[in-house]
């Protein structure tokens, strides 16, 4: 696949400096809420997604170590697993050249299922942009198509655990609110 600024524009979206950036815009915007919520609640949607998009590429990184499968090779075409053995190229526990599961789609997920949370009407817009880094990565022959699904599906069950926990701690906040989540109830 040829290098468009299309297909850079979605393979950013596997990029975690990016998600800290944005972060950072969103606590910049959230921080007005600290007199009526508190400041954990105002920092709260911004270290959100920090945490699952870094708790994300940290998974991706050790599953890589685990279950050894290297990236898609042009001569073979077929799945090869690297021994847990030193070589002359890569110690045991590098992830270089290892492909399962891809480190930029589980970030670009863990990202867009999050903020599908915090910005529910933009949905379309956060999962396009992570299957489109997800497509950057197997046109460009970087991983296998099951490199970038089980991706999707490591971010998912990341981010369900965060919101949960995100719940779950704000729980006393959202009864008094009614039910709702604090930033839902200032829109009203």
């Amino acid at each position: 696949m040829q290098r468009s600024d299309l297909a850079n524009m979605f393979r950013i979206a596997g990029f975690l400096p990016l998600w800290i950036l944005i972060a950072f815009a969103i606590l910049l915007n959230d921080i007005k809420y600290f007199r009526k919520f508190g400041f954990l609640t105002a920092i709260g949607r911004a270290v959100l997604l920090i945490l699952t998009t870094a708790t994300a590429g940290a998974l991706a990184e050790l599953i890589k170590v685990l279950v050894r499968r290297v990236r898609p090779s042009l001569e073979l075409g077929s799945y090869e697993f690297r021994p847990f053995t030193n070589t002359e190229q890569y110690n045991w526990y590098e992830s270089g050249n290892l492909g399962f599961p891809s480190s930029h789609t589980i970030v670009a997920f863990a990202a867009a299922f999050i903020l599908c949370r915090f910005f529910p009407r933009a949905w379309f817009i956060w999962i396009i942009f992570a299957i489109g880094c997800a497509a950057t990565r197997v046109l460009s022959q970087g991983h296998f198509l099951s490199d970038t699904v089980a991706a999707a599906l490591f971010a998912f069950a990341i981010t369900r655990f965060y919101w949960f926990w995100h719940l779950y701690n704000q729980r006393k906040l959202i009864d008094e609110l009614d039910g709702k989540l604090p930033f839902e109830s200032s829109l009203s």
